[in-house]
């Protein structure tokens, strides 16, 4: 896959099963890091070195399971990933503040369905 972010080898595979109708989708994003003004390399790593959280390049994988139907799964394609990278904590160094940013995202993502669906 060719994206803004480079070349990443990708692959996605999607088996219905025995139903005769699939609610699964799947997701996938490649989100560049963000540019502002052009700078050579040697000077942007001196600016980079040692800050924590900077934004950076980010590859979003989903698979979006429709057992609460596929409005619900389909939603959630739509909406997950904004809420999970807008969440205070999401780019930071820090696993532990990754990984609450990524419980609140879900149960941002998780209120918002329930209150449209």
């Amino acid at each position: 896959m060719e994206g803004p972010c480079g070349s990443l080898a990708v692959s996605l595979f999607s088996d219905q099963g025995g139903r005769k109708y699939m609610e699964d989708v799947t997701q996938i994003v490649l989100e560049p890091e963000p540019r502002g003004d052009p700078k050579d390399e040697e000077e942007r790593e001196e600016e980079e070195e040692g800050r924590a959280g900077t934004p950076g390049s980010v590859a979003f994988f989903a698979v979006c399971d429709g057992h609460g139907g596929r409005e619900a799964a389909h939603f959630a394609r739509e909406n997950l990933w904004p809420f999970i990278k807008k969440q205070k904590g999401f780019r930071s160094a820090e696993p532990a503040a990754v990984c609450a940013a990524l419980r609140k995202g879900f149960l941002a993502c998780h209120r918002a369905m329930w209150k449209k669906l």
